[in-house]
C-alpha cells in the first residue's frame, strides 16, 4: 500500500460531476449563474479582478501553480466556495478573513518548493486561529509554508485530514490529538523532537507521516492507534531505536510501515504482530538478523532490507507466499538464500552489492515467476550468472 496524496480526488470526482466547469475567467463572467467551478491553474496570474466577486456561485476555485504573493481577498465574498486550491504560488500569509468562506471544505495552500523561506532567516510563523473556525473544512494541506507552530484553536476544528509537510515546526499542541475527526497526518520534514503523549486518544487516525524529523522518542500512546493502516517514521534521531520501534508493533492494523535510516539493529520478535502488513520498509539501517516471526507476514506485498548487515533470511521467510517484490542489496549475504527460492509470486528480486556472494541456490528454478533479477555487483562468476538465465528463462537479468 503506498500512501499518494493526489489533489485533483477532490476537485475532478466531485467537480465535474456537478458541470458549469470553465477554464476561462471571461467565460464564466459571462455565464455567472451557472459557473460552478473555475479552473485557472497554471495561468501566470499575479493578481484577480475584482469582477471575480460576480460568481457568487462558484463552489470550486484552482488557483494553483500562479504567480499570486498575497492571499486573494477578491474572493472573500464567495460564500459558497467549498474547494480552494492556492498550490504552487508565493503566498506567505493567510488571510484571518479566510473565515468568511463559511462553507469552504477544502484548502490546499502550500507553496512552490523555492520559496525563499527555507533560504531566509527563521521567523515565527503560524496559521490563523480563525482558521479553524470553519466548521465544514475537512481537508487542509500547508505545506512549504514556514510554519514554526500550530495554534490551539485546532482542536476546535473537524478537520479530517492535515498535511502541514515541508515546514519548520518544532511542537504539535496536544489539541492536535484531541480532534475527534482526524484521519490523516502529515508532519514530514519538519522540527518535531517529540510527539504529544495524548497520541492514542486519535482512534480514527488512519495515517500519521512524522518522517524527516527529530524525534528522540514515541509516546506510549502509539500503541493504541488500533485503526492505523499507514506510519511513516523514517529518518528521525530515536536514542534507542530498538525499543522505540516496539511500540509500532503494537499498532495491528498497519498496512505500510517504514522504519528505514532509524539504526535499527534489532528487529523484535513482535513484529510479527503486524500480520496485515502489505509493505515494510527496514532499508538503511543495521539489522544482521530477522526473527522467525516474520512468518505471519501473509498479505505481504513488497519488503525492502536494502543497506543493513544481512547475511541469511530465515527459513519462515518461505511463510510470505503473497510477496512480489523484495529488495535485498547492499548486505552481507556469502550465499543466495535458500528460504528465497520456494517463494513462487516473486516478481522482482534485487540482491545487487552482495558483494562476497558466491555460492549458487539451489531450487532456484522454482522461482519461475520472476520477471527481474538485479545481480549487480554480487560474487557470482560468468558461468553462474549464465546457470541463473537457463534456470529462470522468463527473468530479465541485470548484472
Amino acid at each position: 500500500m503506498r500512501y499518494i496524496f493526489i489533489l485533483p480526488l477532490f476537485f475532478v470526482q466531485s467537480v465535474f460531476a456537478l458541470g458549469g466547469v470553465y477554464t476561462s475567467l471571461s467565460e464564466a463572467l459571462a455565464n455567472p449563474a451557472s459557473a460552478k467551478t473555475l479552473l485557472l491553474n497554471g495561468k501566470n496570474i499575479s493578481q484577480l479582478p475584482k469582477s471575480i466577486s460576480a460568481l457568487t456561485e462558484l463552489e470550486y476555485l484552482d488557483l494553483s501553480n500562479n504567480q499570486l504573493k498575497t492571499f486573494p481577498k477578491e474572493i472573500l465574498t464567495l460564500t459558497h466556495l467549498k474547494g480552494l486550491n492556492l498550490k504552487g504560488n508565493q503566498i506567505s500569509i493567510i488571510d484571518s478573513d479566510i473565515a468568511q468562506l463559511k462553507n469552504l471544505e477544502a484548502l490546499y495552500i502550500s507553496q512552490a518548493l523555492n520559496n525563499n523561506w527555507q533560504e531566509t532567516k527563521v521567523v515565527e510563523k503560524t496559521l490563523p486561529p480563525q482558521l479553524f473556525d470553519l466548521c465544514a473544512l475537512k481537508t487542509l494541506e500547508v505545506g512549504n509554508f514556514g510554519l514554526t507552530s500550530i495554534p490551539s484553536e485546532i482542536l476546535h476544528s473537524n478537520v479530517e485530514e492535515l498535511y502541514l509537510f515541508n515546514n519548520l515546526i518544532r511542537e504539535l499542541p496536544a489539541e492536535t490529538f484531541a480532534i475527534g475527526t482526524l484521519k490523516v497526518l502529515d508532519v514530514s520534514n519538519n522540527q518535531l523532537t517529540q510527539l504529544p503523549e495524548n497520541i492514542g486518544y486519535s482512534s480514527r487516525l488512519k495515517i500519521l507521516n512524522v518522517n524527516g524529523n527529530k524525534l528522540s522518542r514515541l509516546p506510549a500512546g502509539i500503541a493504541s492507534l488500533k485503526s492505523l493502516t499507514y506510519m511513516h517514521l523514517a529518518a528521525n534521531a530515536f536514542l534507542q531505536p530498538n525499543e522505540e520501534i516496539k511500540k509500532v508493533f503494537q499498532c495491528t492494523s498497519l498496512l505500510y510501515l517504514n522504519l528505514s535510516a532509524l539504526k535499527i539493529s534489532v528487529t523484535d520478535a513482535s513484529i510479527g504482530n503486524l500480520s496485515k502488513l502489505e509493505e515494510l520498509d527496514l532499508s538503511y539501517n543495521l539489522i544482521a538478523v530477522l526473527p522467525e516471526t516474520v512468518q505471519h507476514f501473509k498479505h505481504l506485498i513488497r519488503l525492502n532490507f536494502a543497506r543493513n548487515n544481512l547475511k541469511d533470511m530465515p527459513e519462515s521467510v518461505r511463510e510470505l507466499t503473497s510477496l512480489n517484490i523484495i529488495d535485498l542489496s547492499y548486505n552481507d549475504f556469502v550465499s543466495f538464500p535458500k528460504a528465497i527460492t520456494a517463494l513462487t509470486s516473486l516478481k522482482t528480486m534485487d540482491i545487487s552489492f552482495n558483494k562476497k556472494m558466491t555460492a549458487f541456490p539451489p531450487d532456484v528454478e522454482n522461482m519461475s515467476g520472476l520477471k527481474i533479477m538485479n545481480l549487480s555487483k554480487t560474487g557470482f562468476t560468468t558461468a553462474q550468472q549464465i546457470k541463473f538465465r537457463d534456470s529462470l528463462i522468463s527473468c530479465n537479468f541485470i548484472l
